[in-house]
């Protein structure tokens, strides 16, 4: 089963016209960021209340996960906090992205960023948003996957250490973890 979601930072799109659209999930951010590309508790209203659940991803820098277990473990304190601020559940997880074309050489600082967010948030809370190579790398290290070898939309997510799908609620907002997502940059939709 696909289920298609969209990706955006700074846009927003109408939620009524994404889910009409196909869409059932909207990737969106948190973060230090005082540009507007975090997420809002507002905005996370909207999109439930239209029928989209929302998947949380931390992304200070296009390279964090080069920082290692300990700027992992941070972002994770941080992350959370975010997310429970605009009302995401405890249980949800949070996806930490690696957002360039990370290099085999720079595959294990990426899996440390993550095992030190997992050091903070447990595994079963973890998960990694990034490219084919990347989730293929965190696959071999326990940190479950979709179908990496699919056709690609934009980005992969993939969530740690889970096989079947499962939503998380808590007052209305609710969390994917999807075993194969589909995401596509808002640039592709209609809305």
């Amino acid at each position: 089963m696909t289920i298609a979601g969209v990706d955006y930072s700074w846009a927003r799109p109408d939620p009524a016209c994404l889910y009409k659209s196909g869409f059932r999930f909207a990737v969106r951010y948190v973060s230090y960021s005082t540009t507007g590309k975090s997420m809002t508790a507002a905005e996370v209203k909207r999109l439930t209340a239209a029928g989209l659940s929302v998947v949380t991803v931390w992304q200070q820098g296009a390279k964090d996960a080069l920082g290692g277990f300990d700027l992992g473990a941070q972002y994770a304190r941080d992350a959370e906090k975010m997310h429970r601020a605009v009302g995401g559940p405890s249980p949800a997880p949070i996806y930490f992205a690696v957002d360039f074309d990370a290099g085999e050489h720079q595959l294990p600082a990426c899996y440390a960023y993550l095992r030190g967010a997992a050091s903070v948030l447990g595994w079963s809370r973890v998960g990694v948003y990034g490219s084919v190579r990347v989730i293929r790398y965190m696959a071999d290290k326990g940190v479950r996957s979709p179908t990496p070898t699919s056709k690609r939309f934009g980005r992969r997510t993939a969530s740690s250490r889970t096989t079947t799908p499962r939503t998380t609620t808590s007052s209305g907002y609710r969390t994917p973890t999807l075993p194969t997502s589909k995401t596509r940059r808002t640039r592709n939709t209609p809305c």
